[in-house]
């Protein structure tokens, strides 16, 4: 959304699959699921601040770009990820 990064799933050398982000320049690519698992369906908040994905259990993560994942409590299971605006917002 800002025309800097681009988040995509990629494949590590142990075939699992994981959330990556990179400048569109191709500097800095950064691995921002942690090691373990499988990860998919990255999507940027409107405010392009956050990023969303799934796990292969289908929990949601959230995380800033440069900062620490943090799991979405509780709700259904969850296939793909989007971002709902709030009643009043």
């Amino acid at each position: 959304p800002r025309d800097e990064a681009i988040v995509f799933v990629g494949s590590n050398d142990k075939g699992s699959l994981g959330i990556y982000t990179i400048q569109a320049n191709g500097s800095r690519l950064r691995r921002l699921s942690d090691g373990g698992g499988t990860y998919e369906s990255p999507t940027w908040a409107p405010n392009g601040r956050f990023i969303m994905y799934i796990a292969g259990t289908g929990q949601r993560y959230i995380v800033r770009e440069g900062g620490a994942a943090r799991l979405v409590p509780s709700g259904p299971t969850c296939l793909s990820s989007q971002w709902v605006p709030r009643a009043g917002q």
